[in-house]
């Protein structure tokens, strides 16, 4: 299998597309890099346009080589499953390399925001998006393995990464809607349960108005909403926004948080707030989302591998 290894790496190494994508890399960290400083925040843009990149990569090659000479290597006596996974070490190892190189020129340009970040915080980070960008590499083998001709593969994983990104919002909003939809009506005739639902009852500090709870049509229920949970958190595009809110209140140096409490001069309850939201410790959820993120990724991990595995012995070769 180490044959297999070095083969397909040294595809890679010979493959334009690679030094195109580490130019790439070196520009989009420059960028990631100046926009934390400047705009304090991840580039969301960023992210999606380097996966598109690793997509592209990927799929080419491994297709490149399924299409090509993955039914020679099975004729010489290689197994399928050796195949499948010499190019799935493969890219990761080539992933894993930009990956290393991507977070090395950040670090380097901006100094400041490592050097304010816990380093158990940071290694939870890192750990993070490094399981994030390998649950990504193994969907595009799995579809690159797969799928058969190369546009084929790279339509499929291009076609991934975007549906991620929208799936983040649409989740988000199926996942905001509230129980209930909460206004107020002088009329206090009604105050019992009528046949739709609706509750009314009494505000206490509002004497002339009754409050009405009127359940929401758009409000998703069990077990609809324990999915759309658990799908959500395997979303890369959701689980990088959550880290940029726990890693903004390390963004933003010291004297540029206290120049922005003084920007009304006198309002201390107006400084206090903001300074509020700027408290370098993380609550107890986000601490348990640090822990159970990488769990999520392990589990795409998984999943795309088995199914890579299972659907590649079967596939049959033109």
């Amino acid at each position: 299998m180490l044959k297999l290894i070095r083969a397909s790496l040294y595809r890679y190494v010979h493959n334009r597309l690679l030094y195109v994508l580490f130019a790439f890399l070196f520009v989009s960290s420059v960028l990631f890099a100046l926009y934390i400083r400047e705009s304090n925040g991840l580039n969301f843009y960023i992210f999606i346009f380097c996966n598109v990149g690793l997509a592209v990569l990927i799929s080419l090659t491994v297709s490149g080589e399924i299409c090509g000479c993955a039914k020679n290597k099975i004729i010489c006596g290689k197994s399928r499953i050796k195949v499948y996974f010499s190019e799935l070490i493969s890219a990761y190892a080539v992933v894993s390399v930009c990956f290393l190189f991507g977070a090395a020129v950040s670090a380097v340009i901006n100094t400041g925001f490592v050097g304010r970040t816990p380093v158990s915080l940071a290694l939870k980070v890192i750990m993070g998006f490094y399981l994030i960008t390998l649950s990504s590499c193994s969907v595009f083998v799995f579809f690159s393995a797969v799928g058969g001709r190369k546009v084929v593969s790279v339509i499929l994983c291009v076609i991934f990464v975007f549906s991620s990104a929208l799936a983040k919002g649409l989740f988000e909003d199926w996942l905001r809607q509230p129980e209930y939809n909460v206004y107020y009506t002088g009329d206090r005739q009604n105050t019992e349960t009528d046949e739709n639902g609706n509750v009314y009852e009494l505000d206490p500090e509002k004497d002339d108005v009754t409050e009405i709870k009127q359940k929401n049509p758009e409000y998703l229920i069990s077990p609809f909403r324990e999915i759309v949970i658990h799908l959500i958190r395997t979303d890369p595009f959701y689980n990088i926004d959550r880290y940029n809110g726990i890693l903004t209140p390390y963004m933003y140096p010291d004297e540029k948080i206290n120049e922005m409490s003084e920007i009304y001069p006198g309002t201390e309850l107006y400084s206090a707030l903001l300074k509020q939201r700027f408290v370098r410790e993380e609550t107890e959820e986000e601490n348990r989302f640090l822990m159970t993120a990488p769990l999520y990724s392990l589990a795409v991990i998984a999943l795309s591998v088995a199914a890579g595995a299972i659907i590649f012995r079967k596939k049959k070769f033109n």
